[in-house]
């Protein structure tokens, strides 16, 4: 006869068989499809993405590059209920390699454009007067003008001018 404590024992070792059972199955199957872990490796290759939306401060070259700097609001409400501004500003580089990306951004992008881009980050290290130093590059794997500040200034002036319809 099994007492209470080797009774508990087997409940306990049963669902832990049963789990090593279909993990087994699972990963063989893996194999079985050539989804082994190289391939898992290469799925998650590129995992590491910066996405922002947010207003385009100024676009400048340096060298044959162009550097975008983007500021986005991430306002929050404080303990008290007030709210506090909180902005975020980040420099993404179209490099030369990104040509038709690079020539649209230099001609169409102007400060105030509310624009999404999607970056893959970084680690960049230089040297400046015999001392290393180290940042962070965003590069640019898309950019899209969202909306135009000339078009943002167009639909306001539109709305106040209906607003002013309506209160007559």
């Amino acid at each position: 006869m099994q007492n209470s404590s080797s009774r508990r024992r087997a409940a306990l070792r049963l669902p832990a068989l049963r789990l090593r059972s279909l993990l087994s199955r699972r990963i063989a199957t893996a194999i079985a499809t050539g989804d082994g872990p190289q391939r898992w490796r290469k799925k998650m290759a590129h995992l590491c993405e910066m996405n922002q939306i947010g207003h385009v401060a100024s676009v400048k070259s340096v060298g044959k590059n162009l550097i975008v700097r983007i500021a986005s609001n991430a306002n929050y409400k404080n303990g008290d209920g007030a709210w506090v501004e909180r902005t975020h500003w980040n420099e993404h580089t179209v490099f030369e390699r990104q040509g038709g990306l690079l020539k649209w951004a230099s001609e169409s992008l102007k400060p105030g454009d509310l624009v999404l881009v999607r970056s893959t980050p970084f680690q960049t290290e230089w040297k400046r007067d015999g001392e290393t130093h180290y940042g962070q590059t965003f590069a640019v794997n898309e950019l899209s003008l969202l909306m135009a500040k000339s078009d943002k200034k167009e639909k306001l002036e539109e709305a106040a001018k209906s607003r002013g319809r309506r209160s007559r």
